[in-house]
Protein backbone atom coordinates (compact mmCIF):
# COMPACT_ATOMS: atom_id res chain seq x y z
CA UNK A 1 0.00 0.00 0.00
CA UNK A 2 1.43 3.60 -0.95
CA UNK A 3 0.74 6.38 1.31
CA UNK A 4 0.37 9.93 -0.09
CA UNK A 5 1.93 12.56 2.28
CA UNK A 6 1.01 16.41 2.04
CA UNK A 7 2.19 19.33 4.03
CA UNK A 8 0.41 22.32 4.46
CA UNK A 9 2.02 25.68 3.13
CA UNK A 10 3.22 26.59 6.38
CA UNK A 11 4.68 22.80 7.19
CA UNK A 12 6.44 22.61 4.39
CA UNK A 13 7.60 26.10 4.55
CA UNK A 14 9.10 25.16 8.62
CA UNK A 15 10.71 22.21 7.14
CA UNK A 16 12.43 23.57 4.33
CA UNK A 17 14.30 26.46 6.70
CA UNK A 18 14.45 24.44 10.14
CA UNK A 19 16.33 21.32 9.91
CA UNK A 20 15.16 20.12 13.63
CA UNK A 21 11.43 21.08 12.73
CA UNK A 22 12.12 19.01 9.71
CA UNK A 23 13.43 15.91 11.23
CA UNK A 24 10.54 16.01 13.99
CA UNK A 25 7.91 16.28 11.27
CA UNK A 26 9.65 12.65 9.87
CA UNK A 27 9.21 11.11 13.43
CA UNK A 28 6.28 11.99 13.70
CA UNK A 29 5.09 10.56 10.74
CA UNK A 30 6.49 7.19 11.79
CA UNK A 31 5.07 7.41 15.12
CA UNK A 32 1.77 8.08 13.34
CA UNK A 33 1.90 5.07 11.25
CA UNK A 34 3.17 3.00 14.55
CA UNK A 35 0.00 4.18 16.20
CA UNK A 36 1.59 6.30 18.60
CA UNK A 37 -1.23 9.23 18.12
CA UNK A 38 0.60 11.60 21.20
CA UNK A 39 -0.90 14.30 22.28
CA UNK A 40 -4.87 13.31 21.18
CA UNK A 41 -7.66 13.04 23.56
CA UNK A 42 -8.92 9.45 25.10
CA UNK A 43 -11.82 9.59 22.36
CA UNK A 44 -9.83 10.18 19.65
CA UNK A 45 -7.52 7.94 19.96
CA UNK A 46 -10.17 5.02 20.09
CA UNK A 47 -11.63 6.58 16.93
CA UNK A 48 -7.87 5.71 15.54
CA UNK A 49 -8.06 2.54 17.14
CA UNK A 50 -11.50 1.61 15.23
CA UNK A 51 -10.31 3.15 12.01
CA UNK A 52 -6.79 3.31 11.49
CA UNK A 53 -7.99 4.69 7.54
CA UNK A 54 -9.56 8.24 9.36
CA UNK A 55 -6.60 8.82 12.23
CA UNK A 56 -5.85 12.09 13.96
CA UNK A 57 -2.53 12.62 15.53
CA UNK A 58 -1.09 15.37 17.52
CA UNK A 59 2.66 15.96 18.49
CA UNK A 60 4.16 19.06 20.20
CA UNK A 61 7.21 20.42 19.05
CA UNK A 62 7.81 22.94 21.09
CA UNK A 63 5.89 25.07 24.12
CA UNK A 64 3.93 27.20 21.22
CA UNK A 65 4.51 24.96 18.26
CA UNK A 66 2.15 21.66 17.98
CA UNK A 67 1.29 19.53 14.72
CA UNK A 68 -1.34 17.18 13.32
CA UNK A 69 -1.61 14.34 10.95
CA UNK A 70 -4.66 13.71 9.09
CA UNK A 71 -5.37 10.53 7.72
CA UNK A 72 -8.04 10.00 5.22
CA UNK A 73 -7.74 6.45 3.17
CA UNK A 74 -4.27 6.32 2.41
CA UNK A 75 -3.50 10.22 2.48
CA UNK A 76 -1.60 12.06 5.60
CA UNK A 77 -1.72 15.46 5.94
CA UNK A 78 0.41 17.47 8.27
CA UNK A 79 -0.40 20.60 9.96
CA UNK A 80 -0.24 22.97 12.30
CA UNK A 81 -2.63 22.14 15.32
CA UNK A 82 -4.72 25.90 14.55
CA UNK A 83 -5.28 24.88 11.15
CA UNK A 84 -7.20 21.56 11.90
Amino acid sequence: MTIKIKFTAKIAKEMNTNNNFNEFVIDCINRHLSSDWGDVSERDAELNASDFFHALSCYQFTESRKICIRQDGTSLTVLYHEEV
